[in-house]
């Protein structure tokens, strides 16, 4: 978030109302698992690519990839390499690690919901690709590919937006009642857990917001297959349940551009 929230919620600065720590959400609720790290270290990435240094088939990719009017480069750095080299080794080593040592469930047989970020909408299609050649590692459900990197769903196949335009589109402009803030941040919890249960039917979501910049309402994109069962989530809506929104309005809606990429006609 680019604001101090302190000021946002009108609050003294660096005394928070609520905290809920970590140990808390592992070892009482239970509802995070506890996160470890491993290190995996690729030459390339970590130092950068030097001509003088490569075999004579390599200098000849490197000449292909680098030359630019004639000129070619003693050397790439680890910074510049990963902004438009995509290495199959590598994208492949890091498929290859997670699907070892990731967090798995289910008894250990099927691997968590996990996150891959990429450079790149070019670099996360790179990465389906290479996913998509390893048959050993078809057991997983779906992958999907976005602007931010490689989003992870088991929801039965390989998709992505586009392939829900035939779906129903709808814009929602809701609007709380009088002095709702404090209501809304004790509904918000719950308002923000039923949106991600409902996953890709969320297009794009945000909050209204007034001219002091607090919160007043909230517009979201969403789309259903019909309109009932848009009607069905909005009986599931916490912020409709308790009494947050005043008025809520509903429209038909073709979603065109997304993540500065046409998907829409």
């Amino acid at each position: 978030m680019d604001r101090n929230t302190y000021d946002f919620f009108d609050m003294e600065n660096g005394v928070p109302t609520y905290a809920y720590d970590y140990e808390t959400a592992v070892y009482k609720d239970k509802v995070l698992v506890p996160y470890y790290n491993y290190e995996v270290q690729i030459k390339f990435a970590e130092e950068g690519i030097t001509y003088d240094y490569l075999s004579d088939e390599d200098k000849q990719r490197y000449e292909d990839d680098f030359t630019e009017d004639d000129y070619i480069p003693e050397s790439i750095s680890s910074k510049e390499l990963n902004k438009f080299v995509f290495n199959e080794i590598t994208v492949d080593t890091v498929l290859r690690d997670l699907m070892e040592r990731g967090i798995h469930i289910a008894g250990g047989d099927v691997l968590g919901k996990s996150i891959i970020f990429a450079q790149n909408k070019k670099h996360a299609d790179f990465i389906l690709e290479r996913y998509k050649q390893e048959a050993a590692w078809s057991n997983l459900d779906e992958i999907m590919s976005d602007s931010c990197g490689i989003r992870k769903n088991f929801k039965g196949n390989f998709s992505c937006f586009e392939e829900r335009r035939k779906a129903m589109q709808f814009l929602i402009n809701a609007y709380d009642g009088k002095n709702m803030l404090e209501k809304r941040m004790e509904v918000r919890p719950r308002h923000l857990s039923n949106i991600d249960e409902l996953g890709k039917h969320v297009v794009f979501a945000g909050g209204r917001l007034n001219e002091e910049g607090k919160p007043v309402g909230s517009v979201m994109v969403m789309d259903f297959d019909t309109r009932e069962d848009l009607e069905k989530y909005l009986e599931t809506e916490p912020y409709i349940k308790e009494h947050v929104w005043e008025d809520v309005d509903v429209e038909d809606f073709n979603v065109v551009i997304l993540g500065g990429e046409k998907v829409g006609k």
